[in-house]
């Protein structure tokens, strides 16, 4: 599990809307129990590996880093061998950082398992090192006995805020793609808004200008 004050997450290995497995979060003192992922497949695939898009099954720790939670799928993916997946603590922004590959015939002496691929299969997440995160496969690989494998995290995006007589001006790179800026006047609690401003694109910055409401005001940038 991860623990964020006194909020605890982790993981069902199955159950949820779709019976495959969730994401939870509870209170430490066990109230506040809600589910905030749900991992589903399509059911034209449900026969064929559990294909879908997001993962099923998951049963490994999750780690928690700031308000992103990373975590691995047993199963399901592109090819129905497991994924690598990150989402906010809120349940937005649920994202597949990687999807194991397809399984083939093994041709090496070494391997007797039968099937090999490049990466493994029914991964499970180890630990964060900066933008690195570091995870073992049980199965799979060249001799099909399973990997240990490394994924390079995104770094999220700067934004910028300068005044500017009773506007605000907030700015952060075009080739981070997918982020929508958000607004709050209080932090506790927080109830973010997305900004209705489309952004300009000004000396290779996304560029968007608000007036200045109230004494406080706060912006993000979420995926």
């Amino acid at each position: 599990m991860g623990l964020s004050g006194d909020t605890l997450y982790g993981t069902a290995f199955n159950g949820g809307s779709f019976g495959l497995g969730t994401v939870f979060a509870l209170n430490t003192d066990g109230s506040a129990f809600k589910t905030i992922h749900s991992f589903f497949v399509m059911p034209s695939n449900f026969a064929y590996s559990w294909t879908n898009s997001d993962g099923v099954q998951p049963d490994t720790a999750l780690i928690l880093s700031g308000n992103t939670l990373y975590g691995t799928a047993s199963a399901g993916g592109i090819f129905g061998n497991g994924t690598v997946f990150k989402l906010n603590t809120n349940g937005s922004g649920f994202t597949i950082l990687y999807s194991l590959t397809l399984m083939t015939p093994g041709t090496t002496p070494l391997n007797v398992t039968g099937t090999t691929n490049i990466d493994g299969t029914d991964p499970s997440a180890g630990f964060l090192s900066g933008n690195t995160l570091y995870g073992t496969a049980s199965r799979g690989g060249m001799y099909g006995y399973g990997t240990v494998f490394s994924i390079s995290i995104p770094v999220p995006p700067e934004l910028t805020i300068n005044v500017s007589g009773t506007d605000v001006i907030l700015t952060w790179p075009t080739n981070a793609t997918g982020y929508a800026l958000e607004s709050t006047t209080n932090l506790f609690p927080a109830f973010w808004i997305t900004n209705a401003d489309t952004p300009v694109f000004i000396r290779g910055q996304n560029t968007v200008t608000n007036s200045i409401l109230g004494k406080e005001q706060f912006y993000r940038l979420i995926q």
